[in-house]
């Protein structure tokens, strides 16, 4: 009778651990993550002396006052960076407007082909990667994205020389034809190169040409352009400043060089 009682007894059990697994394949066990919060986005900074590279961080969520900023606490210590996301700083004097709150991290010259590099939101979670460096591109690997949004792992650099920019204009005949003029007139200061497809911070190469993110100025432009310069930068000035005489608010003219210069 013990025997009977004691198999009864395995049996129950056994159908009790079967029942409860079948239990939590159909419930599994939801662990929570942290909610993605911020953009992370490679770019490079460009100066007389030289250039480095930046993180900027913006919050996924727009704010209502425009030009909010994030705290945030970096650290370099010989050949590795740590970053601290902290809280969105509050403004005492609003812009009304809505925008992501931002925070310009810049790293400085890197001389190593890695640079580790952590990225802690408020201490709830550490993001741990790195990013390789070489003449031609900086690349991001991150081994989690807990709480932020890598967007383009892959950052190309502008060869060295290189200006670039675009042309805005009126929809009158007249400008549309000046806008061409001062292209061509650029042109003949400068000689053609071919870059890669990818994204160059500033402007993106694919098949079809080039073009400029939304979040710039010259988003809408239909006159872009990318050269190696050949002539003198005060040539190049002097050539601007003749059609923004002559021109106007009729022309909007962006150019830029790998010195930092703004024309």
């Amino acid at each position: 009778m013990r025997k009977v009682i004691y198999a009864r007894l395995l049996g129950y059990l056994f159908l009790v651990g079967v029942m409860s697994a079948c239990k939590q394949d159909e419930e599994p066990i939801i662990i929570s993550e942290v909610e993605d919060e911020f953009y992370v986005e490679m770019q490079e900074a460009f100066l007389p002396e030289g250039r480095s590279l930046q993180l900027l961080i913006s919050t996924i969520a727009l704010e209502e006052c425009l030009h909010t900023s994030i705290d945030v606490d970096y650290f370099r210590l010989s050949n590795t960076a740590s970053i601290t996301i902290n809280e969105i700083t509050p403004i005492s004097d609003c812009n009304p407007g809505m925008a992501p709150a931002t925070a310009l991290v810049n790293f400085g010259p890197i001389d190593t082909p890695t640079l580790p590099l952590s990225i802690d939101i408020r201490g709830a979670v550490v993001n741990n990667g790195s990013i390789a460096v070489n003449e031609d591109y900086y690349r991001m690997y991150m081994e989690i994205e807990g709480g932020i949004v890598v967007n383009e792992d892959l950052l190309r650099r502008i060869p060295e020389g290189t200006i670039w920019g675009g042309v805005l204009h009126d929809e009158s005949q007249e400008s549309q034809l000046a806008a061409q003029s001062l292209l061509q007139d650029i042109e003949a200061l400068s000689k053609s190169q071919q870059l890669l497809a990818g994204n160059y911070g500033y402007f993106e190469v694919d098949d079809s040409g080039m073009s400029f993110k939304e979040s710039t100025p010259l988003a809408d432009a239909e006159v872009a352009f990318q050269y190696q310069l050949k002539e003198s930068s005060q040539q190049l000035k002097a050539i601007i400043e003749q059609y923004r005489s002559e021109y106007g608010s009729r022309l909007g003219i962006f150019v830029y060089d790998t010195l930092g210069t703004v024309y």
